[in-house]
């Protein structure tokens, strides 16, 4: 639709990674007080109990410290992707062993990338860094540069002009949350221009409903490609444990949307290689 009327478009993209918008920033901030750092193993054995809602949650407090790196647990677990836990157990065990060390040294260079600062930094403001420099850059930018480019629009975004990012990261990460209301400062000075009823209201996202999908249209692509011979083909992933996730899915554990779909993409496109190294 835009494409008909200009061919330069303005994104947001940044504004929730630099003025903490997200609830990542929100458990961040929570995981760095002793009452939920101490009580993570009750709270998750608890939450496991509950409804999917719960369950999903439970999966932020199951996480070793020394074995994860925080920011990048909090944002898996609230895109409902696997934690290392889950990995590990869903890997076959040559898998499993590379993956291990791995991810080792996958912490340490993420630790030395992000940690790396002349302060102390706030927990919200550690997530904030790694939330620009690994998923906006990898992921929301990619999409919607493809997006644009597609229909030969050009997006620019003004939240990551660099004068921005480093005004934004030298604000005290206490005013941008403020009274349980995130993104403040731009808030403030969105007030002085739009009336406050027209956007101040719960955050909403921009989901496709994958759940319905996976449940009906899409469940074609369950069958298809996590079957036990595509499972057992690949030679990534114990069939038990996939099978048990499916199961676990059409019996309501709704959060685990992602974690299929994850497992779909990969199997999909291993056979699209397969494929195209034959002779």
């Amino acid at each position: 639709l835009a494409s008909s009327h200009v061919k330069v478009v303005l994104s947001g993209e940044g504004g929730d990674e630099l003025f903490f918008g997200y609830g990542t920033h929100r458990w961040a901030s929570r995981f760095n007080k002793s009452v939920y750092a101490t009580g993570k193993v009750p709270a998750h054995l608890l939450l496991k109990l509950m409804s999917s809602r719960y369950k999903r949650i439970a999966g932020l407090f199951d996480y070793d410290e020394n074995e994860v790196f925080l920011p990048e647990h909090i944002y898996s677990q609230e895109q409902y992707y696997f934690n290392d836990k889950e990995i590990k157990q869903l890997l076959k065990d040559e898998w499993e062993q590379l993956f291990t060390s791995e991810a080792k040294k996958h912490r340490m260079q993420l630790s030395a990338e992000i940690s790396h600062s002349n302060r102390i930094l706030y927990p919200e403001e550690l997530q904030s860094l790694y939330e620009v420099r690994y998923p906006l850059q990898d992921d929301l930018l990619a999409k919607v540069d493809r997006a644009t480019m597609h229909h030969s629009i050009e997006a620019r975004v003004p939240y990551l002009d660099h004068r921005v990012v480093e005004y934004a990261f030298k604000i005290a990460a206490p005013l941008k949350q403020h009274n349980g209301a995130s993104k403040y400062p731009l808030k403030q000075i969105l007030f002085q221009h739009i009336p406050e009823e027209f956007f101040n209201r719960p955050k909403q996202g921009f989901a496709i409903p994958l759940i319905h999908w996976l449940k009906h249209e899409w469940c074609y692509m369950i069958d298809a490609y996590l079957n036990p011979e595509i499972i057992e083909k690949t030679g990534f992933v114990k069939y038990e444990n996939v099978e048990k996730m499916i199961r676990r899915f059409f019996n309501g554990e709704d959060y685990l949307y992602n974690r299929l779909w994850n497992l779909i993409v990969l199997h999909r496109w291993m056979l699209k290689k397969s494929k195209r190294s034959q002779p």
